[in-house]
């Protein structure tokens, strides 16, 4: 399966499939042709498709390919993973060589420098890597499931593949979020019963190989915690007349950003500490008036933690933060001979949800509604984080909420943690897992590493969904200002698929970077090897 496995990479990185571009909406149709030029699809064209992706800005599509084993039983293992890409506007002058492997390869040692980019030099030069936007992250993973597609197509072995590849991965998962509300009607249309899902996703490994050649069992999952930290404007003149709104974001950020104690606790594997992704302050213009307030925005991750912990974590962080400040407002004043009357007691940290209650007292449901229409207008000129800072801002004046205080809630897309269970499809796909490792291991003599969670977010969040109806779905939507406008497909109550899903895909280095590379010889040869012994490992179970 290695040339195939190799050709498949060379055909994907080529096409220009950037979210939100032209490139993105054209691959669809780009991908199903091609799969329609294979034997057994021009054969039974009926058999290759695509989804359009619902309540969807832009026109893009799922591309689904299904390979029926040798007798017509329903048992299906799904294979998929995302086919959009990040921009390549820092490859710089090369930009325009960033889909061409080999004319990237021949121009990179132009642009590399022997002190900062020795390993990738060295990667190139050893002729084992494969260089171009997309290679590793995650089109290779994607032509090691078309690989193993092709090759099942041709023997007639029990069960059936279904490859879907999903656009939309890097911005908001809208390919996957989709996709889990069409996997239902698909069961049901071609008569299927989908066991578990492989993604196909990347791992980096700066060393010998030993981490990425690794199943990882579950994956992350990620809250963006925010908060809105309101001071008291003052003139520069006269800073201890008001309340810094930037000392207080400094405390908020000494108690928050790499915290220890805001890791998450998973026995098997601790989370990284949170990690400022976005800070602001709130003034339109340049003045000599203090700002009235500071914006903030954390990536945290998940693993065994809930949102409601996390969110109580963060909001004991602000508050102590935003405690310190004062009592620091209040020493700075006494040593600088000036008076600061600094009492940390009445000032409250407020959840969004709280906000909102404030606001239907002060304004009622004509309040309310202002907020709705404010975020339907801002909607299609900001991306999420900054969507949910204004509509904030906007609830604090509808609620008249005066400094200091804070407003924390969260600003993104959550992605759920996920990891496998101990229902049956759960162990049987672990000890389908377990039986391909021993397989690959055997056949290519390197070892093959199970993990307990994929570190970074990915579409594996989505496919195996928790309950609408759940707390802590009820806590994210309460809490994140944008919700109504950017998580339309959360809010339909349809049937949903979800399955057991671990991630079996190539590693590299330097994704989303100008070196991004692919390692080769575990991508063609390895990779699609395990791929299968893992899927008739499962299938053969029943």
């Amino acid at each position: 399966m290695r040339r195939r496995a190799e050709d498949w990479t060379r055909q994907l990185v080529a096409q220009p499939s950037v979210t939100n571009t032209a490139g993105e909406g054209a691959f669809g149709p780009w991908l199903r042709r091609e799969l329609l030029k294979l034997p057994y699809f021009a054969e039974r064209p009926d058999q290759v498709w695509l989804e359009k992706t619902l309540h969807d800005p832009f026109e893009r599509f799922c591309v689904c390919a299904l390979v029926r084993g040798q007798d017509r039983v329903a048992a299906t293992v799904l294979l998929t993973g995302h086919y959009d890409v990040v921009s390549v506007s820092n490859y710089g002058e090369l930009e325009a060589l960033a889909f061409s492997p080999d004319a990237l390869a021949a121009a990179l040692p132009s642009v590399l420098s022997a002190e900062t980019d020795a390993l990738a030099l060295a990667d190139l030069a050893s002729g084992e890597y494969l260089f171009g936007r997309a290679s590793l992250d995650m089109k290779s993973g994607l032509a090691a499931g078309l690989a193993l597609l092709e090759e099942w197509a041709e023997s007639g072995e029990r069960g059936n593949l279904l490859f879907v590849a999903v656009p939309d991965e890097e911005e908001n998962s809208h390919g996957m979020r989709s996709l889990v509300r069409q996997l239902p009607d698909i069961e049901r249309i071609h008569e299927l019963k989908l066991l578990c899902a492989l993604n196909l996703d990347a791992e980096v490994d700066s060393g010998s190989g030993e981490l990425g050649r690794s199943v990882f069992l579950g994956s992350v999952g990620k809250v963006l915690p925010t908060a809105l930290l309101l001071g008291r404007p003052t003139h520069a003149g006269a800073p201890f007349d008001g309340v810094s709104a930037a000392l207080l974001l400094a405390e908020v950020l000494r108690s928050v950003e790499l915290h220890p104690d805001l890791m998450d606790p998973h026995p098997s594997e601790p989370g990284p500490p949170p990690v400022l992704l976005q800070l602001s302050d709130l003034k339109p213009s340049y003045d000599v008036t203090t700002p009235p307030g500071m914006w903030c925005a954390f990536n945290m991750l998940l693993r065994s933690r809930t949102p409601e912990q996390a969110l109580a974590q963060f909001r004991a962080a602000v508050e102590a933060g935003m405690t310190a400040a004062l009592e620091n407002i209040a020493e700075r004043a006494r040593a600088c001979g000036a008076a600061a009357e600094m009492n940390s007691e009445g000032m409250p940290t407020l959840t969004y949800a709280e906000l909102l209650e404030r606001v239907e007292k002060r304004g009622g449901t004509a309040a309310l509604r202002r907020l709705e229409a404010l975020a339907r207008a801002a909607a299609p000129e900001l991306d999420t984080p900054r969507l949910c800072q204004q509509l904030t801002l906007a609830a604090v004046q509808e609620a008249g909420l005066t400094g200091p205080a804070a407003v924390i809630g969260f600003g993104s897309l959550p992605y759920p943690a996920v990891e496998l269970g101990q229902d049956a499809g759960s162990l049987a796909l672990l000890s389908a897992v377990e039986a391909g490792i021993r397989a690959a291991e055997a056949q290519f003599g390197v070892k093959v590493t199970a993990r307990p969670f994929f570190p970074g977010v990915s579409d594996m969040s989505f496919l195996s969904q928790e309950d609408p109806q759940s707390t802590s779905a009820k806590l994210l939507r309460a809490n994140t200002p944008a919700w109504t406008v950017r998580m339309r497909l959360e809010e339909e109550t349809g049937e949903r698929l979800s399955l057991p899903v671990v991630n079996i895909g190539p590693w590299g280095r330097d994704y989303h970077q100008r070196a991004e590379r692919v390692y080769q010889p575990y991508a063609f040869e390895v990779l699609p090897q395990l791929l299968g012994a893992v899927v008739r490992a499962r299938l053969s179970a029943g």
